[in-house]
């Protein structure tokens, strides 16, 4: 299951709490919970990003956890160079 919301919306203490929330429900080998995010462009539209351990935004809001990407160029950049977390004790996300 993957869980996504508006990245510009969430605060520092929100993004903390996702994470807790996918890692309290994840279960090796049975179940695994996602923590994502979606980026909104005005002109480019909407990309939801999973697993990532800090989130783009289009708005400089100052979050601890949070990477200004105010163009779509930039938000590519980010995803390439973005750390990820560890979907349960043996595999990660991109290596499904």
């Amino acid at each position: 299951m993957a869980i996504s919301d508006h990245s510009y919306s969430l605060s520092d203490i929100e993004w903390a709490d996702t994470l807790t929330q996918t890692i309290s429900h994840t279960v090796d080998g049975t179940f695994v919970a996602l923590r994502g995010a979606e980026y909104t462009n005005g002109t480019e539209g909407h990309l939801n990003v999973y697993n990532t351990i800090r989130h783009p935004v289009r708005t400089n809001y100052g979050y601890s956890y949070a990477d200004y990407t105010p163009a779509l160029s930039d938000f590519y950049d980010w995803l390439a160079s973005t750390q990820r977390r560890q979907v349960c004790s043996t595999t990660r996300l991109d290596e499904l």
